[in-house]
C-alpha cells in the first residue's frame, strides 16, 4: 500500500498540470471596486469682475453725465438768449418791445426781429420803368419795394420766404427788372447787411396789397409790409 502511494506521488503523469481541469474549477466571486477616476488637469477658471468694477463702465458714465449737463446748460442759455434778445420797432425815433411790433409795417419803418434789423426803405405801388419787352399782363401792374437787412446777432441769419398778396390772393414775382434781388434763402453773417429789391405783378384794381416775410426757418412768425 505504501508503495502504491509512493508510486502515485512520483508518477510524472499524475503530477502533470491539467489545464482543462483547472479551467473547470470555479473561482470565488469578487465584487468590482469603485475606483475614482483620476482627476484631469483642468485650467483654473478666471473669476469675472462685476460690470461696475470695469474701467470702461465708469468712463461711459462720465461721458453721459457730461452730455446731460451740457444739454441742460445749453438749453438754459438758448432760452435766456431768446428771452433776453430785445426785438424792437423803430419808427420816427420810437423804440418798443417785440410784443408791440405792429401787425402791418409801412414804408420808412425799421423793425428788429430774430436778430435781423429790417428796414422797409421805400415802395412804389405803380412802377412803370420796367422792361418794355416784358410788360405785365393786361389788367395788371408792377409794384417795387426796397429793403435792407442787417444781422445784429452773433450768429448767421437766414432769410426765409418773401411773398406778395393782393386781396388775399398770392401774386407772381416780376423778373423783368435788372436790379431785382430777392431776399429769399439769403444768409447774412453777423454785422453784415443785405439790400433787397423785389418786384411783384398785381391786379390794377386790387384794394389791399401786402408783402409777407417769414422771419425764421424755425418758426411761423411773419412780418407784413403794406403797399400804398
Amino acid at each position: 500500500m505504501e508503495n502504491n502511494n509512493y508510486a502515485s506521488q512520483n508518477d510524472p503523469q499524475q503530477n502533470q498540470f491539467d489545464p482543462q481541469a483547472q479551467g473547470n474549477q470555479q473561482t470565488p466571486y469578487s465584487a468590482p471596486q469603485n475606483n475614482p477616476a483620476p482627476p484631469y488637469n483642468m485650467p483654473p477658471q478666471k473669476v469675472k469682475k462685476p460690470i461696475y468694477k470695469k474701467w470702461w463702465f465708469w468712463l461711459i458714465i462720465v461721458i453721459v453725465a457730461f452730455i446731460v449737463i451740457g444739454s441742460a446748460f445749453g438749453g438754459d442759455s438758448d432760452t435766456q438768449a431768446t428771452d433776453g434778445n430785445t426785438q424792437t420797432v423803430t419808427d420816427s425815433g420810437n423804440t418798443e418791445n417785440d410784443t408791440d411790433i405792429p401787425s402791418v409795417i409801412e414804408a420808412g419803418t425799421s423793425v428788429t426781429a430774430d436778430g435781423l434789423e429790417i428796414s422797409y426803405i421805400s415802395c412804389n405801388a405803380d412802377y412803370t420803368d420796367y422792361n418794355e419787352y416784358v410788360p405785365p399782363a393786361d389788367g395788371n401792374k408792377i409794384i417795387r419795394a426796397e429793403f435792407e437787412f442787417k444781422n445784429v446777432s452773433d450768429t448767421d441769419c437766414s432769410l426765409s420766404n418773401f411773398d406778395c398778396y393782393a386781396d388775399g390772393a398770392k401774386c407772381e414775382i416780376y423778373y423783368g427788372a435788372d436790379d431785382y434781388a430777392s431776399p429769399t434763402l439769403e444768409t447774412i453773417s453777423p454785422n453784415r447787411t443785405f439790400k433787397a429789391i423785389v418786384y411783384f405783378e398785381v391786379p390794377e384794381n386790387a384794394k389791399n396789397i401786402e408783402m409777407e416775410m417769414e422771419t425764421s426757418f424755425w418758426s411761423d412768425d411773419k412780418i407784413i409790409f403794406t403797399v400804398k
